[in-house]
């Protein structure tokens, strides 16, 4: 069952600019969820689907948008969102044991996709039928993670998604010249991808959350025993928590 309530105004500032505020509020009861059943002691446990799970979602959306004149048009959006609930899987109830979680958390967490801020902006520069420019933006505060430290056997239900990943970003330019030559038309193009060639993480990777917890470095690591018994983490560097870093491309399109 869900309770929806949705308040919203727009604004034009002109012929070509206009601004639109939302602001939404979301009760969601009755979610899937699995729940331990024992069926005796020799025969162990079942983990049936049951309608149990409670979450909620609320924020605000900014969105002013430019349409073409003056040679460019663009468009800006900003988002605060606040997604809360009992879990982020429907089968955590089963999972529980597995990843050493001794119940459900008793209050709402932040959710896996529980990110508070996010914008995005685009704009679109040309002298039409000469060249054109265009940049995409956009930016994410980061999405929440459940903090462990090496040897932790029990996940306390209370730092479950307690913890927050890096903020992401990422920058796209693309443009294109059109030329015309001895009667043909070709045109010179460009594009940048991750102009910032910032490292955008992807995932945490092997025993990401405990050398991220640990440390604050991200890349991953591995467990290393030494001569005393004792284990300590060691840096992997994996280079495949991130996403693409920054690449450029050149070329000539002919068209005929």
């Amino acid at each position: 069952m869900t309770t929806s309530y949705q308040f919203g105004a727009e604004h034009q500032f002109s012929q070509n600019l206009a601004m639109d505020v939302t602001g939404f509020y979301k009760d969601i009861f009755g979610l899937l969820a699995t729940e331990e059943y024992s069926r005796g002691p020799t025969e162990g446990s079942v983990y049936p689907y049951v309608n149990k799970d409670y979450a909620s979602v609320k924020g605000v959306e900014l969105k002013v948008t430019k349409r073409f004149a003056n040679f460019f048009m663009g468009n800006f959006s900003y988002t605060w969102l606040q997604a809360t609930g009992v879990s982020s899987d429907e089968n955590q109830g089963a999972q529980a044991e597995d990843i050493g979680l001794p119940r459900q958390p008793l209050k709402e967490i932040p959710l896996n996709w529980d990110e508070r801020h996010s914008l995005s902006g685009f704009i679109f520069v040309s002298d039409p039928g000469n060249w054109e420019v265009t940049f995409d933006y956009n930016y994410g505060s980061g999405t929440p993670y459940t903090p462990s430290v090496l040897g932790q056997k029990v996940i306390p239900p209370e730092s479950v998604n307690s913890g927050s990943r890096p903020s992401h970003q990422n920058l796209d330019i693309r443009g294109t010249k059109k030329y015309k030559l001895y009667g043909q038309e070709f045109s010179l193009f460009f594009e940048a991808h991750n102009v910032f060639d910032k490292k955008n993480l992807r995932g945490l990777g092997a025993h990401g959350a405990e050398y991220y917890t640990m440390t604050g470095n991200l890349g991953g690591a591995f467990v290393e025993t030494g001569p005393d018994g004792s284990e300590r983490l060691k840096p992997l560097n994996d280079p495949s928590v991130f996403s693409e870093g920054r690449w450029i491309s050149i070329g000539i399109a002919v068209d005929w």
